[in-house]
Formats: C-alpha cells, structure tokens, sequence
C-alpha cells in the first residue's frame, strides 16, 4: 500500500491504515491531509472499539 488509492478508507485493514500512516510520517509536510484523513479514521475505530456501552463498563484486554 505504497500509494492510498482514492477509494474510501473504510475498505483497508487497520494494518494497512497504520502501514501507510508509518509511511506518510518520513515526509509529514508533503502528506498533512492524507495524515489527518487516516489518522482520524485510525481514532474512529478505536473509539468503536473501545468506548463502552452507555451503563456498561470500559473494556479493558490483558496481555496473556
């Protein structure tokens, strides 16, 4: 995923996201828009993730 295609970013991987993100951070001045794009839809589904149910408890992983 060397070059983000114009097609929405909700069809990558969140490995992908965070590959080119990673990628786009050697050069951040030239990819100010593509970083605040990916870095928002990165934010947005850790939200999804991890924001709990309105009553419910935070979810909280261990490491095994």
């Amino acid at each position: 995923m060397s070059e983000m295609s114009t097609a929405p970013i909700e069809q990558f991987s969140d490995e992908a996201l965070m590959h080119r993100l990673f990628e786009l951070y050697e050069h951040p001045e030239d990819h100010a828009a593509e970083i605040a794009a990916l870095d928002a839809a990165i934010l947005a589904r850790l939200a999804a993730t991890y924001t709990p149910d309105p009553g419910g408890s935070p979810r909280i992983r261990f490491a095994a």
